[in-house]
Parts: structure tokens; sequence; C-alpha cells
């Protein structure tokens, strides 16, 4: 990562060098120091270009990449294991050595808990039908006797909701 600093550095450095050789150039009395003054305000033109996309880590003037799109916004962590074990209502009185091992400790219990608190019943229930049942959204719109773009709206409301309530919560801190 200081590799990176150190970049970011040396090119806004760069810059301010090319840029006041750039100011120096600007009475343009002879040809030559037009063509000059073309070619070294492209080198500006690119180091900007390379700062703003070490600063900002994507592309600059990107309209249609995947990252400008809310892909971000919507990704949010949960272990399908995890979630898959706290689904479980009960559990059998003999376990496969497997499934001991995948057992869910109280603490991720609690934090699966503080995340599902937000959600409503229909939307919880929606949620776990699909990322723990593994049901498509047609096949939850037939159960529910819905719309499929109504159920994918559900889904989508829940993951917002779960990703608001893990970056705020206490007990998503905890490790």
């Amino acid at each position: 990562m200081q590799d990176m600093y150190f970049l970011l550095k040396s090119y806004k450095d760069q810059l301010r060098v090319v840029r006041a050789y750039y100011d120096d150039l600007k009475p343009l009395s002879t040809p030559e120091k037009k063509a000059e003054s073309e070619i070294v305000g492209g080198i500006i033109t690119d180091l900007e270009h390379i700062i703003e996309w070490i600063e900002t880590g994507r592309r600059p003037g990107a309209k249609r990449d995947i990252d400008r799109r809310s892909v971000y916004e919507l990704t949010y962590h949960m272990d399908p294991v995890i979630l898959a074990n706290y689904a479980r209502d009960e559990e059998p009185t003999f376990m496969v050595e497997e499934e001991k091992q995948s057992q869910l400790s109280e603490r991720d219990r609690l934090r699966i808990e503080d995340a599902l608190s937000v959600l409503t019943e229909a939307e919880k229930d929606v949620f776990m039908m699909h990322y723990v049942q593994l049901l498509s959204l047609g096949e939850i719109a037939a159960i529910k006797k819905v719309g499929k773009s109504t159920i994918q709206t559900q889904i989508e409301r829940s993951k917002k909701k779960i990703k608001q309530q893990t970056l705020c919560s206490l007990f998503a801190f905890a490790i």
C-alpha cells in the first residue's frame, strides 16, 4: 500500500513540474512552441487521469462500467453455511462428524439474529427461502402467489436493510 502512496505522490509532483513548464510555454510566439504546448497539454491530461484513477480506484469518466452500478451497495457478507445452520429448527439427536464441525456458535447466532431483526416477517420468510432453501425467485413467487418482481424487490430491500444493520450494529463488530 505504501507503494501506491509513493506512486501517487510522484505523479502529483510530476504534474506540478509539467504544469509549471506548460505555463512557461504559454506565450505562443512560434509554431514549435505551439506544437510542444499541445504535447505537454496531453501529458498533463494523462497525469490527471492517472491520479484520479489511483485516488478513486475506478476508471475516470466511466459511464457504463460495472463499478458504476449498484453492485457495491447491494453486496452483503453472510456465510451461507452459517445461515443454513441458523435456519435449522431442531438439531437431530445423532449427527454426522461433518455436521458437528459446522454447528453454529452462540456468537454467530446472535450476529445473524441481529442482522435479521430489521426484516419484517414477510421479508425474512422470502430471504430465508431464497438464501437458505435456495429457491429461485420464480419458485418463491409461485409459493407466495405474487409476481416475480415483487419477490426480487423484497430480497433487494432485505439485503439493504441487513447491510445497514450490520454496518451500524455493535454485534457485527464483535469477532
